[in-house]
């Protein structure tokens, strides 16, 4: 048993009280203080209250510093467990933390398994999507070339849309507009087409549903136009001619759209089309060598004119100019200047004496087909494209201005 302790405080205590009593009585009875006809002798009384403080009074104060102390080391003892609570709870929260980073971890190593098994499952529906589509795309394609094998059998020269093209140049005729040509062209194919439209209906749906096909499908935008480039280089240059004017009258007016997005006309010369096959390109050049200088003013057409106005956007200019050298034509400068908004000028420098009439007829009618014509706007001002020519030196120079407030393109592969 410890010696201080609560009941030896206690004990004190009692001890105090004892000797108070005892003092008390025996001062009481050694006094005489129960006379009451004697006097209080109060030396006596201080000195009994001197003895009795000083004695009682050291115990008790003895008492409350042990009540003190083991107070104190009580509170001590509280304190210890109330840190070693805290401690516990602690390494509780910490264990806690541990489990939860080890399940957070758990549930990331579960999430890429299960992403995982996602781009798995997808790439296998991707691939299963893929190969229905080129079973549905090649079944399709089989049957065009089918139907296209059946109209050249039935065809008397055994080559349907070369007849088709013959009777169309046969009856067109020119006149000094090309904005009435490019209708009367279209009047003239509308004739043929109901001349033959149990054949024709049967082959261009088939072609339509085709692209439809791969448009709709779920495929991105490089391998829709990777199928679309294969049935296009399935068509003739006479077929081209077909889809070309087909697409400009009322019942092939759904297929325009897709016939700009993915460029099927790309193969198509512009001198194949009536309205330019008819006229004449005075150049002193072959019929071969007038195809690759159109061919060539294509490519200087989509190599300059369609960047030409993301340029000026990027730059901030309002005005666009370049020159190229036509290698195919010795002598001939093409240059085109750009004002947005306003207007597109190409001047035509040539070293070379040409006939003036035919040539600017003839790039006249060029301008109106790949700027207009070819990506079906429609033009209503007769004055769209006004021309102009002089002498400067021993140079011809032929000014073309295409008067819009629009961008004008021609059309171009996006893959």
């Amino acid at each position: 048993m410890r010696l201080i302790s609560e009941t030896f405080s206690k004990w004190l205590i009692g001890v105090g009280l004892a000797l108070v009593a005892t003092f008390v009585a025996l001062f009481l009875y050694k006094s005489g203080c129960f006379d009451t006809s004697c006097p209080i002798n109060t030396g006596v009384f201080g000195q009994f209250g001197d003895t009795v403080g000083g004695l009682v009074g050291s115990l008790w104060a003895l008492a409350g510093v042990v009540l003190f102390y083991i107070n104190l080391k009580e509170q001590r003892a509280d304190i210890t467990k109330n840190l070693s609570a805290i401690n516990k709870q602690t390494e509780t929260l910490e264990l806690q933390r541990v489990e939860l980073e080890l399940q957070r971890k758990e549930n990331e190593r579960t999430r890429e398994v299960f992403e995982q098994q996602k781009r798995v499952l997808e790439e296998q529906s991707k691939t299963v999507r893929t190969q229905q589509f080129e079973s549905n795309f090649y079944s399709l394609l089989d049957v065009f070339i089918k139907i296209r094998n059946n109209l050249d059998a039935l065809d008397s020269n055994r080559s349907f849309f070369a007849t088709i093209q013959k009777i169309m140049h046969d009856k067109y005729e020119n006149t000094t507009c090309p904005i009435q040509d490019h209708k009367r062209s279209k009047v003239l194919y509308e004739e043929v087409y109901f001349d033959n439209k149990g054949k024709l209906s049967h082959y261009l749906q088939t072609i339509y549903r085709i692209i439809k096909i791969i448009d709709e499908s779920t495929l991105n935008d490089k391998s829709k136009f990777f199928y679309s480039k294969i049935i296009r280089s399935q068509f003739s240059e006479n077929e081209l001619l077909v889809l070309y004017y087909n697409s400009h009258i009322t019942f092939g007016l759904r297929f325009y759209p897709l016939i700009l997005r993915y460029n099927l006309l790309k193969h198509l010369p512009c001198l194949t089309k009536l309205e330019l096959k008819s006229a004449e390109l005075s150049l002193g050049l072959e019929e071969a060598q007038k195809l690759y200088f159109m061919t060539w003013m294509d490519v200087f057409l989509e190599e300059e004119l369609n960047p030409a106005y993301e340029d000026m956007v990027n730059s901030g200019l309002d005005e666009y100019l370049k020159s190229r050298e036509c290698r195919i034509v010795n002598g001939l400068t093409v240059e085109i200047k750009i004002v947005r908004d306003i207007a597109i000028g190409f001047h035509f420098s040539v070293a070379k004496p040409l006939s003036d009439d035919s040539f600017k007829m003839f790039m006249l009618r060029y301008l109106y087909d790949r700027l207009y014509f070819s990506r079906y706007l429609d033009v209503d001002d007769p004055e769209s494209i006004t021309m102009m020519s002089g002498v400067s030196g021993s140079c011809k120079h032929y000014i073309f201005t295409v008067k819009s407030q629009k961008e004008l393109k021609v059309n171009s592969d996006l893959y």
